[in-house]
């Protein structure tokens, strides 16, 4: 539901990728918080860098995260639908 931060090459360049980051930090946090093992975006570019930043959030806490590979909200309404195995 919010900004991951990651914002086409904004995410990714050097100069600004500690204020992508920071943008980002409230989903990162939730994710981790919840940790439900799912990350799904509708965008793969932000997706990875939540999983990036959720794993090394974790790791700063001590904690162990156990993520799957990002998903599209597509690919779970298909699962959800017995369209596709799981």
């Amino acid at each position: 539901e919010r900004c991951s931060g990651h914002g086409g090459t904004f995410g990714v360049v050097t100069q600004t990728h500690d204020v992508a980051v920071k943008v980002g930090r409230p989903v990162f946090r939730t994710a981790n918080q919840q940790a439900r093992g799912h990350i799904v975006s509708d965008c793969p570019l932000a997706a990875q860098h939540i999983v990036q930043q959720v794993a090394e959030l974790a790791a700063k806490d001590g904690k162990e995260v156990k993520v799957r590979e990002p998903e599209h909200p597509i690919q779970l309404m298909a699962r959800s639908y017995g369209l596709v195995s799981a």
